[in-house]
């Protein structure tokens, strides 16, 4: 069986999740919409003790999936350099990294839903406005690194 096809769709899927991850790292940030916003002390205050949470669990997360990643790793070599390629050992490889991805997603999305909650109706709007705003101008500047 030639592998050759399988590792280089077997890379390109690792190397998409990671151009997705790489994305989200870019994409509007969050905080220099807020600071935008005519939030009161204590809206500052909820915020800011949501963001620290988040940020608490998401390095406690990262700590804990280094030792999956070493395994993963590991397990990728040698799926690697098999003789005969184990279909299953892959898609568990996958499923693994994708179910990590989508914890991760989930725990992103609570806590900016945590934060749109201490917003007034008004604050939303706008920061949702400001979002869009964002969005378009890196389209902007995507688009034109692409030309």
């Amino acid at each position: 069986m030639n592998m050759k096809p399988i590792l280089i769709a077997l890379c390109c899927t690792i190397g998409l999740a990671s151009a997705g991850a790489m994305a989200k790292c870019n994409g509007p940030k969050m905080g220099k919409i807020l600071k935008q916003l005519d939030l009161t002390s204590e809206q500052q205050t909820q915020i800011q003790t949501i963001r620290q949470t988040q940020k608490s669990e998401g390095e406690a997360q990262r700590e804990a999936m280094a030792s999956v990643r070493d395994s993963n790793r590991a397990s990728m070599k040698a799926l690697m350099e098999n003789p005969t390629f184990d279909e299953t050992e892959a898609l568990r490889l996958i499923e693994e990294k994708a179910t990590h991805k989508q914890t991760r997603a989930l725990a992103r999305m609570q806590a900016h839903h945590a934060i749109m909650q201490v917003l007034t109706v008004e604050q939303r709007e706008q920061f949702l406005t400001l979002m869009e705003e964002q969005r378009e101008k890196q389209q902007k500047r995507k688009n034109k690194k692409s030309s």
